[in-house]
């Protein structure tokens, strides 16, 4: 039976509104966290979460990428794109949440994991892509 070993939220921000943050192409880190793993055994797995509001004014898409570690050794774990739909004549700003969990089963155990959750935009045209709150990134890890 699997028992929890750690778990961890970051929140950027918990209030609609309390943002007014451009999404662009360029990945912007929403939330990181820090799981202690050095007490599991040998079927280790880290089970996250994320919530962001965001805002449109036009068709838009983008991207959410949840990576184990950090700079140039960080390893893509999950990734899913997350879309708004707007007429081309719509001129005021929609609301929306995009919301997902994930599994990282059996990763690597240095004992100490850390995970980062970015935001980027796969618009190639404006469409005043806001990040606009709540958002919040959640990660537990467990182990038998």
């Amino acid at each position: 039976m699997a028992r929890l070993v750690d778990e961890q939220v970051s929140l950027n921000s918990s209030v609609l509104g309390e943002l007014d943050i451009p999404i662009t192409k360029t990945p912007e880190l929403f939330g990181t966290l820090g799981l202690d793993t050095s007490n599991t055994g040998p079927t280790l797995r880290v089970e996250f979460d994320y919530t962001l509001e965001f805002s449109y004014v036009k068709t838009s898409s983008f991207l959410i990428s949840i990576y184990r570690g950090v700079g140039d050794d960080a390893v893509l774990v999950f990734q899913t794109q997350h879309s708004g739909v707007a007429g081309d004549d719509h001129k005021c700003a929609i609301r929306n949440v995009a919301s997902a969990s994930g599994v990282d089963y059996l990763p690597p155990n240095p004992g100490f994991l850390i995970y980062q959750a970015f935001v980027s935009t796969t618009n190639t045209r404006s469409s005043k892509l806001k990040r606009i709150g709540p958002e919040s990134f959640a990660a537990r890890a467990y182990s038998d």
